[in-house]
């Protein structure tokens, strides 16, 4: 190929020109190797990836159960807003869904931490979280059993 002046050939081609000429010198593009692209990587180890599903929002849920039990959907919202009020209100002394699990909430004793900065020992107060235990039902419909 020979060069020719931009004026005549235009930009994108004298690019096209220079890169022509530019893969006869230079050995990193010779005999279709090319590095740092996409070509040159080594693709020999299969790489896992997890494809996660999106979670059912509060409407799709409604609308399933709507569906189930013959009412409408405002109907099931309802009673979904309605589970989670009642779940609120009860958790100081244990609220169980029955089949899915049941919220509790625990004391947590104070204890002595670390700030991963600068390693210098903390004072975690004592204080109260609310934690969520799967019912063994439910977990063995999601994992299966052994």
């Amino acid at each position: 190929m020979e060069f020719q002046p931009a004026v005549k050939r235009g930009v994108e081609t004298l690019k096209q020109a220079f890169f022509a000429q530019k893969s006869l010198f230079c050995p990193c593009t010779q005999a279709g190797k090319r590095f740092n692209t996409r070509e040159s990587r080594d693709y020999t180890k299969p790489k896992t990836q997890k494809i996660m599903a999106k979670p059912l929002t509060k409407s799709q849920i409604a609308a399933a159960i709507a569906e189930k039990a013959g009412i409408t959907k405002k109907t099931a919202a309802d009673i979904l807003v309605f589970l989670a009020e009642l779940a609120y209100k009860n958790a100081k002394n244990t609220f169980t869904l029955p089949g899915v699990g049941k919220l509790v909430l625990v004391n947590r004793k104070a204890r002595i931490g670390r700030n991963p900065a600068t390693g210098q020992e903390i004072k975690i107060p004592a204080k109260k979280v609310v934690k969520f235990r799967v019912a063994k039902a439910a977990k063995d419909a999601i994992l299966g059993t052994k």
